[in-house]
């Protein structure tokens, strides 16, 4: 019996849409970047002036792709994010000074949504 053979790019962009669509349900504006080079996607909230980088991961460890990701981003100014698929659901990892840390990404906070 012959496996069946998994398309690793087109897996990788299924999980991006899936994040995308879930940051913009959260309220977010999401651009997805060309390629995922350097990252995955790019988001902010309307009337911030603050950027979030997102890199989406299936595999992998979240210490490699955060190196990946800090690599990627040197020099811009923007809090970054590592999301990883933790069953049917999405794990948000944010970036810390010393390391990172897991995190609820949950509807925007109300002073947000007062500002839109």
């Amino acid at each position: 019996m012959m496996r069946k053979r998994i398309n690793t790019n087109r897996k990788g962009s299924k999980f991006v849409d899936k994040v995308k669509k879930h940051l913009e349900d959260k309220g977010y504006i999401v651009i997805k970047v060309s390629a995922s080079k350097p990252f995955d996607l790019v988001a902010w909230i309307k009337n911030c002036s603050f950027a979030m980088l997102f890199e989406c991961r299936t595999q992998g460890s979240v210490t490699k792709a955060f190196q990946d990701l800090r690599k990627a981003s040197f020099g811009i100014d923007a809090d970054r994010y590592v999301v990883k698929p933790k069953g049917k659901t999405l794990q948000f990892w944010e970036a810390r000074t010393h390391g990172f840390k897991a995190m609820e990404l949950n509807q925007l906070p109300e002073a947000f949504r007062i500002a839109n």
